[in-house]
């Protein structure tokens, strides 16, 4: 894949982004305040995921648990998945909770508190993932 390509595919979602920034503002005010002063303090953003900074694909990729430490402490990940999949759940492991994760569902988690991962699943589970690390904030939020 080459850069036109990945640009081309990521104009495609523009709605998505702009959806989830929306969302952001409705639930979660102060984290988009401050996406907005980190996109204005960082000429580099372009906005292309949205006001979310970072993010990554995972493809047909059933992460162990984990706790994404570098993120944002006043922050949330936001998690969409998509794809031909049965399964596939969010699991929650400190709160013993499941979150039932159908293509296209969108989950806030605030990633950087709770251990997380996949369950199992069958077909082709993808992800979008989109965050903001603490090194893009130093202190200043």
């Amino acid at each position: 894949m080459d850069n036109h390509y990945i640009t081309n595919m990521l104009c495609k979602l523009k709605w998505l982004f702009e959806k989830i920034d929306h969302k952001l503002k409705v639930f979660f005010p102060h984290l988009h305040d401050t996406l907005v002063m980190v996109n204005r303090s960082q000429p580099l953003l372009n906005g292309m995921l949205g006001l979310f900074p970072c993010g990554f694909l995972n493809y047909n990729y059933s992460c162990a648990a984990h706790i994404d430490s570098n993120d944002y402490k006043h922050g949330v990940a936001a998690i969409i998945t998509f794809g031909d999949y049965t399964g596939g759940q969010l699991v929650l492991h400190d709160w013993r909770a499941v979150v039932q994760s159908k293509p296209g569902t969108l989950v806030f988690l605030k990633a950087h508190e709770v251990i997380h991962s996949v369950a199992p699943y069958t077909g082709i589970r993808n992800s979008l993932v989109l965050y903001l690390p603490n090194s893009m904030i130093g202190g200043q939020y």
